[in-house]
């Protein structure tokens, strides 16, 4: 019996690039789309290897699996697999964890600089005929200020080398990091207090975790400085986002920009959406045609490479040999 590789692509119907690779090793591919359906998981629990984006892969599910060697998120954030019931079940779980990286750190920069500039004053005012070079607010020069990085992985240390490159001053936390790394990129190390108060630009670039969750919150956007930013291109459940809201119109803070919420998409009615100084993008930092295809190969292969009886390039958890 060939090998079984179930792809649950919500929304997604392409899965050609797939096909090419898992095909060429012989592999059996269905496409369920979506995990929420009886269909769906009845594919799922004949398959030898699960390929999945962004939906939710819980305890439930991964139980229900009866030969599964891997379960692959196409993608970086793994806050929706369970990753506990999945080593439980002698199970794979791998990730893509350098498709996007300068995708996502040139997007966070991006963030700061239409922050550090008033773009989005700038780019109205003109549309509405206001042709005044301070219609944007007060601005200050760049190479004066600081960008606090929070969270120093693959894209966290990209971002900390872009921000040093544009002439700011970057101080950086991560418990988990090795501070000499981020040293040798000019990057001080600090606290996560320090980084709050001394910030003019905070960029967050942390895992979604137990540990991170609501990471910003009430008490540690009070030791913010009131004209500083927050920026998030990470996952949107590192952020109280009742808490943010209150901060930006309380004054606390001067403003946010955000490529991730806590839920996606956003909400017609969300009160982000009616204030002017959160800016909002659609999850679109780790989007390039280059990102698109690679994330896509990566997976595959790491599937190949799991079924062929080979340890992944990138597991998660670990699983011993048998």
């Amino acid at each position: 019996m060939n090998m079984r590789v179930v792809i649950a692509y919500p929304g997604f119907g392409d899965i050609e690039i797939e096909k090419e690779i898992l095909s060429a090793a012989g592999l059996e591919i269905e496409h369920v789309g979506n995990l929420d359906t009886e269909q769906a998981w009845e594919a799922a629990r004949r398959c030898d290897a699960l390929m999945v984006t962004i939906q939710p892969v819980e305890r439930a599910l991964i139980q229900s699996l009866e030969r599964c060697r891997l379960i692959c998120r196409v993608g970086t954030g793994l806050d929706a697999i369970d990753i506990a019931a999945a080593s439980d079940r002698g199970i794979w779980v791998t990730y893509a964890p350098d498709y996007s990286i300068d995708e996502v750190s040139t997007h966070a920069i991006a963030l700061v600089l239409a922050q550090a500039r008033g773009l989005p004053g700038l780019l109205g005012a003109t549309r509405q005929g206001i042709w005044n070079s301070e219609t944007g607010g007060t601005l200050y020069r760049l190479s004066n200020q600081t960008l606090g990085v929070v969270g120093c992985g693959r894209i966290g240390q990209a971002t900390a080398s872009k921000g040093r490159g544009l002439g700011l001053r970057v101080l950086a936390y991560d418990p988990y990091v090795d501070g000499a790394a981020m040293e040798e990129l000019g990057v001080q190390v600090v606290d996560l207090e320090t980084v709050l108060r001394q910030s003019d630009y905070i960029s967050l670039h942390s895992p979604l975790t137990d540990e991170t969750s609501r990471l910003i919150n009430a008490e540690t956007l009070a030791l913010m400085k009131p004209t500083a930013y927050l920026v998030n291109a990470a996952r949107g459940g590192l952020i109280d986002e009742d808490a943010l809201l209150a901060a930006v119109q309380g004054g606390q803070i001067a403003g946010a920009a955000l490529d991730v919420l806590a839920v996606e998409p956003v909400a017609a009615d969300h009160p982000f959406l009616e204030e002017e100084r959160i800016l909002l993008t659609p999850h679109a930092g780790w989007y390039s045609e280059e990102s698109k295809v690679d994330v896509r190969v990566q997976g595959a292969e790491e599937v190949v490479r799991v079924l062929r009886g080979e340890r992944p390039r990138a597991p998660v958890n670990d699983i011993p040999e048998k």
